[in-house]
């Protein structure tokens, strides 16, 4: 059994790792803070994740006549978020899915220092 803890956060759900996120089995106000910051910043992250992945999808991932996607499309098409924070404060990763752009995989926007610091294809 799992000793993460969930909580919600508007409409959106967190996986919280023990770690200084996690008080006596729940969430602290921090790892509330924290995920709240995230969720304002997932039009952010999207954007990130365009950045470094859109030439990616159009130059390698792109089927017969699909056509081009430009950012704003890219970003369209990264859906329902999951976050997890990590046991290390500031550190956290959000997952999207990709609405089968690149198959089965999702994109992860990872969180270190409370700053976006990566974005790649995982699964």
């Amino acid at each position: 059994m799992s000793d993460d803890v969930t909580m919600e956060i508007d409409g959106h759900v967190v996986d919280v790792i023990p770690g200084p996120y996690v008080h006596d089995g729940k969430p602290t106000a921090a790892a509330r803070e924290f995920a709240a910051k995230l969720i304002g910043q997932l039009g952010e992250m999207r954007r990130y994740a365009a950045g470094e992945l859109l030439d990616l999808y159009n130059d390698t991932w792109r089927e017969g006549e699909d056509p081009e996607l430009d950012e704003d499309e890219f970003c369209s098409r990264l859906t329902n978020p999951s976050i997890t924070l990590y046991d290390e404060a500031g550190s956290a990763a959000v997952y999207f899915d990709t609405s089968a752009m690149f198959s089965d995989h999702a994109i992860e926007v990872w969180i270190d220092g409370g700053e976006i610091a990566s974005a790649s294809m995982v699964g």
